[in-house]
């Protein structure tokens, strides 16, 4: 059944860039003279596919139509972009508001002859023979170039493992796997194989899909019939969700490569919720024993995470607390207390400044010093980290592939370590969210609680 609401009430940007809903009365009064409502079955029987094609027919001709259509399309751009901030804004650092004007341009007027908004370019492409409006929306905001490039920025590559492996030929494949990773002339082979029975099974399918006129949307997961039949071409007996891991952390090593040549951090891909661990970036399994192994190798990875933060605070903190003078001292109890009432009790610098009798919230501000702090934590919890896992690893691994993927290893650490400082830092400038918002506060709180420090 259709919100039909949609229809005339336009979600735009103010001023000030906050979203607010308008009522077009024009929309409004069209769509209750195309659709008179009067009986409640009338409203079940309507959906927004048949209405979306039917004002998309009559939309040349009337303008009214046109209007109705571009306020539907003003929620759906809403909601893809609420979608993009809840699965990627906290991790990657950037807010809804800083995402909706690149696609939340429309204002209603009937006058945008200097400038098309999206909606625009939207319809110009659609055709409700071939795709739902909402799905054709949710692509092009998806596929918007500014977006995208404001997304790369903040390491969001926003392309699915599906469609990277899709256009992915096998040369591209070697040159990546030998070029940049450094893998071994056995497994490049092994991942060139995977890729052509994945061509031959996967893409086959949505290019006789799309032969055929279907809609075709983002890529789907390879379905378990589809994994079958790529394992039967490999001639191996590996279950299907092992073949679909091979196929992940194949497309993870070519994202790492795509996003090296545009200058930025590795990162997730959009299939995921969250940073997929460190492990699946490092190795393609070659049955389902070394896939047992990597599940034990990531419960081990977590628990030496938070080890190795541990240790990274107690060495931060030692730093700051040393110092022999009067002076130095006070400064050292002041230091721990402060940090504790900004990252465990949510302060402002400035009613930290009233607490500890700073005069006034810049001199807090300047002892807490958090940008260094998180620094200093950033080295030695790498510090640590690495010889940890290093160490791990090797009993999961054979020694001549631990040294082929030992700047793997640093590479996937740095991204999972600066995916949590940034995670910090982003919380720390959002007034009373860093209150145990993040783990690198939940755990430096817990660390504080632990410890005897100056008081």
């Amino acid at each position: 059944m259709a919100i039909l609401w949609r229809y005339w009430q336009l979600v735009r940007l103010d001023s000030s860039g906050n979203t607010r809903t308008d009522v077009i009365s024009r929309a409004k009064n069209y769509f209750e003279q195309r659709y008179p409502l009067v009986e409640e079955n009338d409203i079940d029987d309507l959906d927004d596919h048949a209405i979306a094609k039917a004002l998309w027919q009559v939309m040349a001709q009337e303008i009214n139509a046109f209007l109705c259509l571009r306020c539907y399309i003003s929620h759906q751009i809403l909601q893809v972009c609420i979608q993009l901030n809840s699965q990627f804004g906290n991790h990657y650092g950037f807010s809804l508001e800083e995402i909706l004007p690149y696609v939340l341009d429309d204002d209603g007027k009937s006058d945008h002859r200097a400038y098309q908004p999206l909606s625009y370019q939207i319809l110009q492409k659609f055709d409700p023979e071939r795709s739902n409006l909402s799905t054709w929306t949710t692509r092009l905001v998806k596929q918007h170039r500014e977006l995208n490039a404001f997304l790369l920025e903040h390491g969001v590559y926003l392309l699915s493992d599906w469609a990277i492996l899709n256009d992915t030929n096998p040369k591209k494949l070697q040159r990546v796997l030998s070029d940049f990773h450094q893998l071994t002339k056995a497994e490049i082979a092994s991942a060139i194989a995977l890729l052509e029975s994945y061509h031959a099974i996967y893409r086959q399918e949505r290019l006789r899909q799309r032969q055929q006129g279907q809609a075709l949307g983002q890529c789907p997961p390879p379905t378990t019939a589809q994994l079958q039949q790529i394992a039967q071409l490999l001639k191996t007996a590996i279950a299907p969700d092992a073949i679909l891991k091979r196929l992940q952390a194949l497309a993870q090593l070519l994202r790492q490569h795509r996003l090296h040549v545009r200058g930025n951090l590795p990162t997730t891909s959009i299939d995921a919720p969250s940073t997929k661990p460190v492990i699946e970036a490092m190795a393609i399994a070659d049955d389902d024993q070394e896939v047992e192994g990597q599940t034990k190798f990531l419960q081990n990875y977590r628990q030496l995470m938070l080890i190795s933060l541990d240790d990274a605070f107690e060495k931060a903190i030692a730093v700051r607390l040393q110092g022999k003078s009067t002076k130095a001292q006070q400064k050292a109890k002041i230091f721990a207390i402060a940090l504790q009432l900004f990252h465990c009790q949510g302060m402002t610098m400035g009613e930290i400044a009233a607490q500890v009798g700073l005069k006034a919230q810049f001199e807090v501000t300047r002892l807490l010093k958090l940008k260094e702090f998180r620094a200093d934590v950033r080295h030695y919890l790498l510090q640590t980290l690495q010889a940890k896992v290093t160490e791990l690893a090797a009993e999961h691994i054979s020694l001549d592939r631990l040294i082929a993927l030992d700047r793997e290893i640093s590479n996937a650490l740095a991204e999972q370590v600066d995916l949590l400082l940034r995670d910090a830092e982003t919380n720390a400038k959002t007034t009373k969210s860093h209150t145990t918002g993040t783990l690198f506060s939940r755990r430096l709180c817990l660390h504080l609680d632990n410890r005897s420090y100056p008081s």
